[in-house]
């Protein structure tokens, strides 16, 4: 995962993926409010703080991390009650068990699943949940739109998202100590919805 790359991108994110339309400001909020839970929560991977605004609108304490500064700045301007940092998700500088839970939306196809689920298994207490919101690979439509994106990316950047399967995904998972690994379709089945707990170990 290229920082460059997401630094040039924070200016264009949301315009990009037109996610200020009421329609997707609805959905980002349902599903926000679905992927939460108590406690203190750590997101992954939060760019603009698009998200973010609605974890914040619950009693959870959230702790946002990007390792993007661009990205990271645009979401200090939401004036968030969160605590925003610059951290990279795979190796943060937490203490062991900070956490209840976890959070990502839409980050799982840009980064390295071993890394990530093996820091988040130390910072997130046992038995604290994950939740993931990632594309539905198995979507046609979503099939169509990374065909695209894959040959947009060899004219500008050669950054791609890549592939989250869901049976390569839940061998990572269980390697890195987390268990009940459910996966739910979401709205017309272009996003899915992964979630799990941190074992006792």
């Amino acid at each position: 995962m290229s920082r460059e790359h997401w630094n040039w991108m924070a200016s264009r994110y949301e315009r990009l993926y037109r996610l200020n339309s009421t329609r997707s400001q609805r959905i980002i909020k349902d599903r926000a409010l679905m992927m939460i839970m108590p406690g203190k929560v750590l997101e992954v991977g939060a760019g603009t703080g698009i998200y973010t605004k609605y974890f914040c609108e619950t009693e959870s304490k959230i702790t946002a991390i990007d390792f993007s500064p661009n990205m990271l700045n645009l979401a200090k301007l939401r004036n968030l009650k969160a605590t925003l940092l610059l951290e990279d998700a795979t190796n943060t500088s937490f203490s062991d068990k900070s956490f209840d839970g976890a959070v990502g939306c839409y980050i799982l196809q840009w980064i390295d699943h071993d890394l990530l689920f093996k820091e988040l298994h130390r910072v997130i207490r046992p038995g604290g949940r994950i939740a993931f919101l990632t594309d539905n690979i198995y979507n046609p439509v979503v099939i169509v739109l990374r065909l695209i994106n894959y040959i947009d990316s060899l004219f500008r950047n050669g950054v791609h998202p890549k592939l989250v399967q869901r049976s390569k995904l839940s061998k990572v998972l269980l390697k890195n100590g987390f268990y009940s690994i459910k996966y739910s379709v979401l709205g017309l089945g272009a996003t899915l919805l992964v979630t799990a707990i941190r074992n006792d170990l």
